[in-house]
C-alpha cells in the first residue's frame, strides 16, 4: 500500500537546493565549493534584480 504526502514547500525549496549545488560540484569537481556557492548566490540575485550597477573609479 502507498501512502503519499505532500511535504511543506521550504522543505522541498532547500532540498531541491542542496541537490542542485551538489550536481554543479560534481560536474565541476575541480572549483571550491564556497567559489560553487557564490556563483549562485550571484546569479540567483541577477535573476530577481537584486543587483546595483557597479561604478568603476
Amino acid at each position: 500500500m502507498n501512502i503519499t504526502r505532500k511535504l511543506p514547500d521550504d522543505i522541498v525549496s532547500k532540498t531541491s537546493k542542496y541537490f542542485k549545488i551538489g550536481k554543479i560540484i560534481k560536474d565541476n569537481s575541480g572549483l571550491p565549493y564556497l567559489f560553487i556557492k557564490d556563483l549562485s548566490l550571484g546569479l540567483y540575485e541577477f535573476e530577481k534584480k537584486e543587483v546595483t550597477a557597479y561604478e568603476f573609479g
